[in-house]
């Protein structure tokens, strides 16, 4: 389901340039790194290491183990044994939580030390050093394992919000993967009763050079940085015979699938109809069709927005709020979904009818040469709007997209060779390849429908 057509494909395939202020290169035992120097804030930089490991790759007797790794590195590594990091950073004024701290996903985990003043070099040595350690130093010791089950388990008690009830019981009826049907804290039974090999084991099968990337932006020397780089992280051992990673296929569906529910706290309806298809393979989004095509889907974004937006500004409007999107199918990496949202007034789930003709009608008779033209214009404004605020861009803001670019495969071209590719090819589309892509957008197959409502007493769903 690709928003293109062959005549803007001239150089198929082919592969973008990373930002030429980026120092990049991937180390002979396979970690990559990425290093940029950017003075907003001055004085600082971010620190990250990011695995390509999470919770996707546990089997059902390690459900959890992806995300208590991640804190059993707060827990002693072989130069920080106990919590003297975290004391260490501190001291510093690195405070944990706010500027160190990490998060485990289904398919990922990054750790990071932000807000490191670089004018003091010792600090800077030791944070790579933290980081070396999190690659291939955890101590795992038996004590310090059981300490960390209670606070897991207290943790798992915390996460009692609408949202994560919702996440908890949709998962298992939206995916058949296995792997999708737990969230990344696991079970309470694994967590609490596996044996401390088994920790031990995921950690050295999965934590090495090949699935790491550390990420280093602020305000210092970029030279003097690659080389602390190299020489902090190059004699790391890749392990003999690796088992290979591997990414969740999620499968597709003839007939719709469908879950509603429902709970006291949430504060009002919502509906979602989506379309799951296909996405570009994770080799190739680093390219020209990949942009492309995620910009194509950005301006049909912005029409069919503006449409639902514009609907609400009749009296007859039956919907409070309503817009749809292209994403991921969260937490998958191989399938994409075409999302038609509507919050609800009073509770009236039927008024998402009124946002869904909006786009069946516009897939059905397409845009006008106006609305792609107005469409056009507001994102170009975006774009020179972030290049003539480029000098400003936060460090927090720039890592991020080069975290994206070690674990996603997505472009980080920079923002002014973004710009220009917009504007020398994406703008040149023609309205029939938007309206023809529309028209295979709502598909018979691959439907997903949620509903969320409050439970109120009295009301059935």
């Amino acid at each position: 389901m690709l928003m293109i057509l062959c005549i803007c494909l001239a150089d198929a395939q082919k592969p973008l340039p990373l930002n030429p202020d980026v120092r990049h290169g991937v180390l002979p035992n396979g970690l990559a790194y990425y290093i940029l120097h950017n003075e907003q804030p001055r004085n600082r930089a971010n620190f990250y290491i990011a695995q390509k490991v999470g919770s996707a790759l546990e089997t059902p007797e390690q459900y959890g183990l992806a995300h208590f790794l991640e804190h059993m590195a707060f827990n002693g590594t072989k130069h920080y044994p106990g919590d003297s990091m975290l004391r260490y950073l501190e001291s510093n004024g690195i405070r944990f939580g706010a500027d160190v701290n990490a998060y485990t996903d289904y398919e990922e985990t990054v750790y990071n030390i932000d807000n490191v003043p670089t004018d003091n070099v010792a600090l800077m040595d030791s944070v790579l050093l933290a980081l070396r350690d999190w690659s291939c130093g955890l101590l795992l010791e038996d004590d310090e394992i059981d300490a960390e089950r209670k606070v897991i388990q207290e943790e798992w008690r915390m996460r009692n919000d609408p949202n994560h009830r919702f996440r908890v019981a949709m998962a298992p009826k939206i995916f058949s993967e296995p792997q999708y049907q737990q969230t990344p804290i696991g079970t309470m039974d694994v967590v609490m009763n596996f044996p401390y090999k088994a920790l031990r084991d995921y950690y050295h099968k999965w934590y090495r050079p090949d699935q790491q990337g550390i990420i280093v932006v602020g305000d210092f020397d970029a030279d003097d940085m690659e080389k602390k780089v190299i020489a902090f992280f190059s004699d790391i051992p890749m392990p003999e015979n690796a088992a290979p990673r591997e990414y969740v296929r999620v499968s597709d569906n003839d007939k719709p699938l469908f879950f509603a529910f429902e709970d006291p706290e949430l504060k009002g309806g919502r509906v979602d109809f989506q379309i799951k298809f296909d996405k570009i393979p994770l080799e190739y989004q680093n390219t020209d069709v990949a942009f492309i095509n995620s910009m194509t889907q950005d301006i049909i974004t912005e029409m069919l927005n503006t449409r639902l937006y514009e609907h609400t500004l009749d009296a007859d409007c039956r919907y409070a709020n309503a817009g749809v999107y292209f994403a991921d199918m969260y937490p998958s990496k191989s399938k994409c979904i075409f999302n038609v949202a509507a919050i609800v007034k009073d509770d009236e789930l039927q008024s998402f009818e009124d946002a869904f003709q909006i786009v069946v009608r516009a897939c059905r008779t397409g845009f006008t040469q106006s609305e792609l033209d107005r469409a056009v214009e507001n994102i170009k404004s975006r774009y020179d709007k972030r290049y003539n605020e480029r000098n400003n861009t936060n460090t927090s803001v720039l890592a991020k997209g080069l975290i994206n670019a070690f674990k996603d495969n997505v472009p980080a071209m920079g923002i002014e060779a973004e710009r220009d590719l917009f504007n020398n090819i994406v703008t040149r589309i023609p309205l029939d390849a938007f309206n023809q892509a529309l028209s295979g957008m709502i598909t018979p197959n691959n439907r997903v429908i949620l509903i969320q409502q409050q439970k109120k007493e009295g009301k059935t769903l």
